[in-house]
């Protein structure tokens, strides 16, 4: 395993090209999902698939995770 100047091993950096295709590719996926306000427009998604998304990949990722919903929003289920 070859060590450069920045004392990481060169096969365990990812160049910075694939680095923004990793956050393009995180954008294109949190766009996507559908997170309207309720609050806004009454019957939306809400923040609960986005919120499940971004957990899911933390913890993939080796991280603990815990998802706490403000008492203010008890009566949105679905709103973490």
């Amino acid at each position: 395993m070859a060590i450069d100047d920045r004392s990481t091993p060169v096969n365990h950096r990812r160049g910075d090209a694939a680095l923004g295709d990793d956050a393009v590719a995180l954008a294109v996926t949190l766009v996507g999902i559908d997170s309207v306000n309720p609050g806004l427009v009454p019957g939306a998604a809400g923040e609960h698939d986005i919120v499940c998304h971004l957990r899911d990949r933390l913890l993939h990722s080796g991280f603990e995770t815990h998802v706490i919903t403000p008492q203010a929003h008890h009566d949105h289920r679905d709103r973490p």
